[in-house]
């Protein structure tokens, strides 16, 4: 009796040791994991954005307030042993099990066929948010309509292109349990025919990338492992776009064309965005995936007209393609309008001081384009970028209002 009650005493401290240990073998570790033997654990590291947590000082005043303990702990959890490899596996599990994931703040949806879409796109589609009254939308369009007649004032021609969401062209691969709450119209379906009859210069993208879909089948428009659209995608709206951008300034553009498609073993990275943020165990599903080059005419065009995009993500593979095929003499990207600017021909002096939001650089850099292109996504008619791009517009596109001197 009195040796079983000793092993349960043995083993009770020796529990109560381990779990009062554990910090400590964790750290332990993460020291011996960041040597040479276990270097393949830590290079591996997780996709996404991460906030450095500093090791907290300690102080008696810090340890009585707790403020200490706080800090202690959010610094723990980054600096773990083998953190990488655990939190792989629980999301592998997740993913494999379940067809879930926790990482990107839980945005990420699993669809059918291991589809990858990002929760704010599939919410929209589905309408799961009040819809924006038709007033909002009428003031919007007027605001657009009235950017666009400033710029042409100045000899400038504005283009709205709107970009697609993988939600609303390939709605196939939701899962049904989403689906079936869907009901009434998209903003965008709103707000579509209220642009046309206010004679908004606009290409569609939303629009081109459907009606591709039915035509070429056999090429995926979005990648299932991504969130953005494929570079073929984006040509085809690229096409529409130079259309128009050489209708509205009266300069010829080169023929862009499609010279190649092949099957790639890897994707491109921003083909996979997605399926890197799940951070699973083993490689993400190795979805078919598709390389395309393209090819202008005639290959001696001189360049001539300076171009603005204003845009989010998706804006970046038109700014690509028209930057490896030389379309335009300047073309400057606004990230967001806000967040940098990526000029080309490569102006580092330029980025480097960009400040997008005062007259100045409106009146030296913006208002030295010929052509301003408004990127907006299907899902992004209100805040990010746009309404602070239109209302520095109203803003800087009129003379200042000088004040009357006081006598």
């Amino acid at each position: 009796m009195r040796t079983s009650v000793k092993t349960t005493y043995i083993t009770v401290l020796f529990i109560v040791y381990l779990f009062l240990s554990a910090p400590g073998f964790l750290l332990l570790g993460n020291t011996l994991s960041h040597g040479h033997r276990f270097k393949r654990f830590v290079e591996d590291k997780l996709t996404g954005v991460v906030i450095r947590q500093d090791s907290p000082a300690l102080s008696l005043k810090h340890f009585v307030d707790g403020s200490f303990q706080k800090d202690f702990a959010k610094w723990f959890q980054e600096h773990f042993g083998l953190r990488e490899a655990l939190i792989r596996f629980n999301n592998q599990i997740y993913f494999s099990l379940f067809a879930k994931s926790y990482q990107y703040d839980g945005t990420i949806l699993i669809g059918k066929g291991r589809q990858l879409y990002e929760k704010p796109y599939v919410d929209d589609f589905t309408n799961v948010q009040p819809p924006i009254a038709m007033a909002s939308h009428r003031k919007m369009v007027a605001k657009l309509r009235e950017v666009q007649d400033l710029f042409a004032k100045r000899g400038i021609q504005f283009i709205v292109f709107i970009t697609p969401s993988k939600a609303f062209s390939c709605p196939e691969g939701i899962p049904d349990v989403l689906i079936r709450r869907k009901s009434g119209m998209t903003t965008y379906e709103a707000v579509m025919p209220l642009m046309a009859d206010a004679g908004i210069n606009l290409v569609d993208g939303q629009r081109i990338v459907l009606d591709q879909k039915k035509k070429n089948g056999q090429y995926p428009i979005f990648p299932p492992g991504g969130t953005h659209w494929t570079y073929l995608s984006a040509y085809f709206a690229t096409a529409d776009l130079m259309t128009e951008i050489e209708q509205l300034s009266g300069k010829d553009l080169p023929t862009l064309s499609v010279a190649n498609i092949t099957v790639k073993e890897r994707m491109h990275h921003v083909d996979r965005d997605l399926a890197e943020l799940l951070n699973l165990a083993q490689d993400p599903p190795l979805y078919v995936a598709y390389d395309t080059t393209f090819e202008v005419q005639p290959s001696t065009f001189k360049p001539s007209l300076r171009v603005s995009l204003i845009g989010g993500s998706f804006a970046f593979h038109p700014w690509m393609i028209f930057r490896n095929k030389n379309m335009f003499k300047s073309l400057n990207y606004y990230n967001y309008y806000v967040l940098g600017l990526t000029t080309y021909p490569s102006d580092p002096s330029l980025e480097k001081n960009f400040l997008p939001q005062s007259r100045d650089w409106w009146e030296h850099e913006m208002l030295k384009s010929n052509v301003v292109i408004l990127e907006i996504n299907q899902i992004k008619f209100y805040g990010s970028h746009v309404d602070v791009f239109l209302d520095d517009a109203l803003q800087y596109l009129k003379p200042p209002i000088r004040q009357a001197a006081i006598r």
